[in-house]
């Protein structure tokens, strides 16, 4: 019997990534782009990229990334998943 089963949020189980989104709030959407660009290519590893990333996003209040969270819609069949 299967008692825990864990998903990948991004593109799994929302239609989108939610980094992306909370950095169109806090209007640093293409700086995070670029870093993730650099991820992607082997330029920077994936722990620099996020910390880098999420830097972007400091001051951001928790009520703003709730409602962005909110408002990200869900895949296809994850509900039902």
């Amino acid at each position: 019997m299967i008692k825990l089963v864990v998903f990948d949020l991004d593109n799994v189980i929302i239609d989108g990534e939610a980094i992306d989104e909370i950095g169109k709030l806090a209007n640093v959407e293409d700086e995070i782009a670029e870093i993730t660009e650099k991820a992607m290519q082997g330029e920077i590893d994936f722990e620099t990229s996020i910390k880098d990333r999420v830097k972007l996003l400091e001051g951001t209040s928790v009520e703003d990334i709730q409602k962005v969270a909110d408002e990200l819609p869900l895949m296809n069949g994850a509900e039902d998943t």
